[in-house]
């Protein structure tokens, strides 16, 4: 049964089990890519699951200003992989101190829309599951933190096209449209539709 269609069938454990069990084939990582990674957060308390967002701080050196998107950042020589990465980034922009233990699954890579249009970066996302309500401490990269419900992101209500400016230019993109302030697009818009897509599969 779907699980869009049983909300009360929104369980940690099936989420968990479905995405450990999915047989997606990876996407083949050029030698020499640039890596960053990003953190999909389910915070799961009882029956009430959600996803986490941030909305990035306007800043100039930033080619992401603005958009709405999960916390995460490059891999820096002094990590040990991505998921290192990603832990670190988490907690430096959001506050989240993310363990290993807490990852669920590293989704397929992606490529993100990039303003300078080098196409050698590859961003990994990685799905972590936490059972409890952390505290938040968003740093100056961060603006804005949104907690949007699992139920309303599968259930396929907040999909939508819009216009979007990027790069001085317009683009009619689908995303899920959180609020009447906050739309997700382009590779975060992606890996949030493979994700819903592989829970709500079983």
């Amino acid at each position: 049964m779907s699980l869009a269609n049983n909300k009360d069938s929104l369980i940690l454990s099936a989420i968990v089990r479905a995405l450990r069990e999915n047989d997606t084939p990876p996407k083949p990582i050029p030698a020499n890519s640039r890596r960053a990674g990003v953190a999909l957060i389910l915070r799961a308390l009882g029956k009430n699951l959600s996803v986490l967002f941030i909305q990035r701080a306007l800043r100039e050196e930033d080619p992401w200003s603005g958009h709405i998107a999960f916390p995460g950042g490059h891999y820096d020589l002094s990590d040990t992989d991505v998921l290192h990465t990603v832990v670190r980034e988490t907690k430096e922009e959001v506050g989240i101190t993310l363990t290993f233990s807490d990852c669920v699954t590293q989704l397929p890579v992606e490529k993100p829309y990039t303003s300078d249009q080098r196409t050698d970066l590859v961003v990994l996302p990685y799905v972590f599951a936490l059972t409890y309500e952390p505290e938040l401490y968003l740093n100056h990269e961060v603006s804005e933190v949104i907690w949007v419900p699992l139920n309303r992101l599968i259930s396929g209500e907040l999909i939508t096209n819009e216009t979007v400016n990027f790069n001085s230019k317009e683009y009619q993109l689908p995303g899920f449209r959180l609020n009447d302030r906050h739309f997700v697009w382009g590779l975060t818009y992606r890996v949030l539709q493979r994700f819903c897509s592989i829970i709500d599969q079983t």
